[in-house]
């Protein structure tokens, strides 16, 4: 074999061992850009954000099988918080339903005592029920 010949033939396993080298890092960076790595504590505030929201839905569920019990079915409910820095929450929990409006201030204040022990299931956080006409 002549050197041209065998310099040839090492410079074409060279470009098939780069070849093969840059495929690998393309499948390597469309892997990474297709599933992105969690850093850790990177997301954690927003996990926390779900689990709270999660509890929030199941807290209303909860309250609206109450008010039916009581009669109340399809009352309007809505949930607002505040966040203090400390982290503890005040939820503000409007209910809005033609008969708990008509029935006046002294059934509302019933109403509140019988709904009062559906608890927020967090530390550090107060409830804060409110008729909305």
């Amino acid at each position: 074999m002549c050197k041209g010949q065998m310099l040839h033939e090492v410079v074409e396993r060279l470009e098939k061992k780069a070849g093969m080298v840059l495929f690998t890092v393309l499948i390597v960076f469309l892997l990474l850009a297709l599933f992105p790595m969690n850093v850790s504590g990177g997301n954690a505030g927003m996990t926390a954000e779900e689990s709270y929201h999660d509890l929030e839905l199941c807290f209303l569920e909860v309250l609206d099988m109450r008010l039916r019990e009581y009669g109340y079915s399809d009352s309007g409910l809505t949930l607002n918080s505040i966040i203090y820095a400390d982290g503890s929450r005040c939820y503000y929990v409007g209910i809005h339903h033609v008969r708990i409006t008509a029935v006046g201030a002294e059934a509302w204040e019933d109403l509140k005592l019988q709904l009062s022990d559906i608890s927020f299931p967090v530390d550090n956080c107060t409830l804060i029920y409110e008729i909305v006409p």
